[in-house]
């Protein structure tokens, strides 16, 4: 069993961390009153929502996710199988999915976008890219992947919040490289552009970079004249993210 409770406790600080910022910013742009968060785990992400106004909310997720760890009324969350299709009768403003996707089998895949749309018109969804690495992930895609799945169902892509998020640390990276909002014509969103699709976050390159690059050479190549300031903080920086 991957996701056990060392799993979410492991994950739990930063995701915290993360929707705290990020869920203000989904408040600004899309007002939802109900949000469902389909891979919940212990529900950190559910819970900035509902400190941020939100009235109603549902998370569903395996039924290996410790109750204790619940950061949100036992009775939001609904255990399910991820690979099954979401039986669920009502409708939210804004259904969310953050870094599940690869966690599923390819196969999953298309029924997990259409279980999306079904749920609301619009959709927060993050998925790792290819190689970004994680505990059990099966399914790495391109962003543009998904984006044609959304397409394919009416909803179009607005790269609104990676622009808001994109420099600050305090947001893991996963997250601010990411994230993007899908919405069917329903929706009124401004779209003033935002980064290509297939992007890697600089936080999420050094992380890759301190597992195979002498932290020497790496200060070079990041620092050409590096002090030893600047070593410690890349050390800092490698404690981080893990060697």
């Amino acid at each position: 069993m991957p996701y056990a409770r060392e799993f979410f406790v492991t994950e739990m600080e930063g995701s915290q961390r993360s929707a705290e910022l990020v869920a203000p910013v989904c408040m600004e742009l899309l007002e939802p009153t109900s949000v469902v968060d389909v891979g919940c785990g212990v529900g950190t992400w559910l819970a900035a929502f509902r400190d941020a106004g939100v009235e109603t909310t549902t998370g569903f997720d395996g039924d290996y996710v410790d109750r204790d760890l619940l950061q949100i009324p036992l009775d939001s969350f609904v255990p399910i199988d991820l690979e099954e299709r979401l039986s669920h009768g009502r409708r939210y403003d804004l259904a969310i999915c953050l870094e599940v996707a690869e966690h599923l089998s390819p196969e999953r895949g298309p029924s997990l976008i259409d279980d999306l749309t079904s749920l609301a018109p619009a959709v927060l969804f993050s998925a790792a890219v290819p190689f970004q690495g994680g505990t059990d992930h099966r399914n790495e895609r391109w962003q543009d992947y998904w984006a044609g799945l959304f397409a394919e169902r009416g909803f179009q892509l607005c790269d609104c919040i990676r622009p808001r998020i994109w420099g600050d640390s305090r947001v893991d990276p996963w997250y601010s490289q990411n994230a993007l909002v899908y919405h069917d014509s329903s929706v009124q969103i401004a779209d003033s552009g935002g980064l290509p699709l297939r992007v890697i976050h600089p936080d999420m390159w050094f992380r890759h970079a301190t597992r195979t690059i002498p932290l020497a050479d790496l200060a070079r190549a990041v620092y050409p004249s590096a002090s030893e300031a600047m070593l410690k903080q890349l050390r800092r920086m490698k404690h981080r993210f893990g060697s």
